[in-house]
């Protein structure tokens, strides 16, 4: 749901919402859902959370819901990421820059409480595309440990691996 209320058709046919009040109608107005990517291009970053229609429910990113605590599910990826990393060797560049980063990130999260400062401060999109990089990064993660890039070659590449046109 993009606005809050029901649907319901106008006198002059546009689409409209009911604004429940206490158990009964208290007034219609018209529904900014087909407007929203509109609408929320034209408001300042800070005011873009907070749209005049009753109970904003969408990030405008098709797909991606609103993060309900998004400060908490930070917090636990990243630790989980920290996690994983322990069971890299230490002078393996993936843990050493990969470490930095979240590290980074970890301390934005624990010290800014707006969702929306945060979200400017890690400079990454919205906080809910945040969370799914977090969620790709432990998943990267995971897969490094398997894959071992930091050790050896098995056997030594072709010295003409890398000349082209063959």
């Amino acid at each position: 749901r993009v606005c809050g209320g029901r649907a319901r058709r106008g006198s002059r046919g546009h689409a409209t919402r009911s604004f429940v009040g206490s158990g009964s109608v208290t007034k219609a107005a018209p529904c900014l859902g087909p407007l929203l990517p509109f609408v929320c291009a034209a408001q300042s970053a800070a005011n873009r959370r907070s749209l005049t229609c009753a109970a904003l429910e969408t990030t405008g990113l098709v797909g991606l819901a609103v993060a309900e605590n998004p400060h908490e599910r930070l917090r636990i990826l990243y630790t989980k990421i920290l996690a994983v990393l322990q069971n890299i060797p230490k002078d393996a560049a993936y843990r050493k820059y990969t470490e930095q980063i979240v590290n980074q990130r970890i301390n934005l999260v624990q010290t800014e409480t707006d969702v929306q400062k945060l979200q400017d401060k890690l400079n990454s999109g919205h906080i809910e595309e945040v969370i799914v990089q977090a969620e790709n990064e432990l998943s990267l993660a995971r897969k490094m440990i398997q894959w071992k890039p930091w050790e050896p070659l098995v056997d030594e590449p072709p010295s003409d691996q890398w000349r082209w046109p063959i």
